[in-house]
């Protein structure tokens, strides 16, 4: 890694600013044949990758690409990668975009685009999709502005920016080529409807989606998400049914990244329920598996419905703890406070700024 070599220094959580030597080795690839090889290498590593990580449900496939890529047995082995390995291909991606090698640059911000997905960091993501999307306006296919637009609208759904996912998800709906695009834009269409409070047409979206489904992976996602807009609308009852049947598919697949997120529906619908014990159970189960697997983003959550299970059952000591806990993470992964996060730590007489603590673990 880079950064062993102090050629890298880490400023935050996987995020890396490049010694001078490495700008100019950028800089130099560019204008080298190895350029080429560099890119085809992340391409086929990076998916060989991404598809231990989590379910994949783009075209792309790099598995014929004739360049060795590194063995990796498993979930740890592919994150390990890409955490050692981000740095480097960043610099790889950046120095296709300057050369102009724009069909290669949106591809492998797309693969990459899974581990961002797993791991959320604000400023990495946004970065990544950036170099993807002008790449792909500048080559001008469908497909490439299709994926960019997916990949920009889950960035957007994820830090809560309602606004600008629905733009995107109706976009990518408008250009859709086939059934599986078709149900994916579908997908994200109904997470953004939810997102900025149309709940009864998020529904109505995602249930269509659900229907439409034509593998396990894109029928999980929508079920998921068809529950988080049932547990929007106070309908708890048919959001636990959704996400139980979500659950299930994200266990019989191995995705962890779901498997914790499937969790922690489930702990807010039935908090929502009026069910504290139900809520405190899936909850804990979601934080030991984020904290296990450095989903951060996710361990807040978990840790944000414990506090609040805790709140309910008067006991203020730990509903303070672990509310501060998530207000922490929270700060880690994004560039803010979720509305509900600040308003609970108010309540709490919690200050907004949370303070540091070694115990929700490091990246």
């Amino acid at each position: 890694m880079l950064a062993a070599h102090h050629l890298l220094t880490e400023s935050g959580p996987e995020v890396f600013t490049r010694h001078d030597l490495v700008r100019l080795y950028a800089h130099e690839l560019a204008d080298s044949s190895g350029l080429s090889r560099a890119v085809r290498y992340y391409q086929a590593a990076a998916d060989a990758a991404r598809r231990r990580l989590l379910r994949v449900v783009d075209p792309l496939d790099f598995s014929a690409v004739a360049v060795p890529v590194p063995s990796l047995e498993g979930f740890d082995d592919a994150l390990a990668w890409f955490v050692a390995e981000w740095p480097n291909l960043l610099a790889v991606l950046e120095a296709a975009a300057a050369a102009g090698l724009d069909e290669d640059v949106w591809r492998l911000a797309r693969v990459a685009h899974t581990y961002r997905v797993v791991r959320p960091l604000w400023g990495e993501w946004q970065r990544l999709v950036a170099l993807g999307m002008a790449a792909a306006r500048a080559c001008g296919g469908a497909e490439a502005r299709f994926w960019m637009l997916i990949s920009r609208c889950a960035m957007s759904l994820t830090f809560d920016l309602g606004a600008a996912s629905l733009a995107d998800a109706a976009e990518a709906l408008s250009i859709a080529a086939d059934e599986r695009s078709h149900t994916c834009a579908m997908i994200h269409l109904g997470c953004a409807l939810n997102s900025v409070g149309r709940h009864d047409e998020a529904v109505e979206c995602l249930t269509k989606a659900v229907a439409a489904a034509g593998s396990d992976e894109l029928r999980g996602q929508a079920l998921a998400n068809c529950a988080e807009a049932e547990k929007a609308r106070g309908r708890y009852a048919e959001a636990i049914a959704h996400q139980l049947s979500s659950l299930e598919i994200d266990r019989r697949l191995g995705d962890d990244s779901y498997v914790v997120v499937s969790l922690n529906n489930l702990a807010e619908s039935y908090f929502g329920l009026g069910d504290a014990g139900m809520a405190a159970s899936y909850a804990a189960e979601a934080v030991d598996l984020a904290a296990r697997r450095g989903f951060l983003l996710q361990e807040a959550v978990g840790r944000l419905t414990l506090g609040r299970v805790c709140r309910r059952r008067g006991d203020l000591e730990e509903a303070r703890l672990q509310v501060g806990l998530a207000a922490e993470l929270y700060q880690r992964v994004g560039p803010g406070l979720p509305a509900e996060v600040a308003r609970e730590l108010e309540e709490l007489g919690l200050p907004a700024e949370a303070p540091s603590t070694d115990a929700a673990g490091e990246a």
